[in-house]
């Protein structure tokens, strides 16, 4: 089960509402007098490095003047970095004085799993040595969640690889720990997903930013 709200207000004489924020955009930044950029990152997934904090350094300094809907927040996406991919090479232009950033904001969802005592396992496929506060999806096995994408009509609705696992059955915590909350939930529970939001989900007004 999965619900979407959104709210577009427009002012008298205006004939059409407003576009909300573009959940993709780009920042340069310099560190000038910062000595460090000031971003903890999560690379787990070794494609895209997510925001897990902001700190003192460059980014903070970046935000403190920029428009909300272009600020670095926790839990955006990079997804390039001096036209660079892939976390090793990303994270190798922070040792530059400048960044060119592409930056994608997170799309948070969910799906209802079934599973019954009788069902083989999830055969989701984890980083060996996982961290944080999420489950990043590296694979799809066997199992009973390759078994629910099977029968999903659309894209959006599936568990996709690099999909961060957020929450199980409601209940967040450290990776571990939602790792054996997955492996015993039985019947029909939740599974609280972010990625990077798709241009389909923001076209069709899915993405809010606040």
């Amino acid at each position: 089960i999965k619900a979407y709200l959104g709210l577009k207000i427009k002012v008298m004489g205006q004939k059409q509402y407003p576009d909300g924020p573009n959940p993709e955009f780009e920042v340069t930044i310099e560190k000038e007098g910062a000595t460090e950029y000031g971003l903890d990152v999560d690379r787990q997934d070794l494609k895209n490095l997510q925001i897990l904090k902001v700190v003192d350094g460059a980014f903070k300094k970046y935000n403190e003047s920029a428009d909300s809907s272009v600020q670095i927040i926790k839990s955006d996406f990079i997804i390039a970095a001096n036209d660079q991919t892939g976390n090793d090479e990303m994270l190798k232009q922070f040792k530059e004085s400048k960044v060119n950033l592409q930056v994608v904001r997170a799309l948070d969802t969910a799906v209802l799993i079934e599973k019954d005592q009788n069902t083989k396992a999830h055969g989701l496929i984890f980083p060996q040595k996982m961290m944080n506060d999420v489950l990043v999806v590296m694979d799809i096995g066997p199992g009973y969640i390759k078994e629910y994408n099977d029968k999903c009509e659309n894209e959006s609705d599936k568990i996709l690889m690099f999909d961060r696992i957020v929450s199980v059955k409601g209940e967040v915590g450290k990776a571990a720990n939602l790792k054996k909350l997955l492996e015993k939930a039985t019947g029909k529970f939740q599974l609280g997903i972010q990625r990077p939001c798709p241009e389909q989900a923001f076209m069709a007004g899915m993405f809010r930013f606040w």
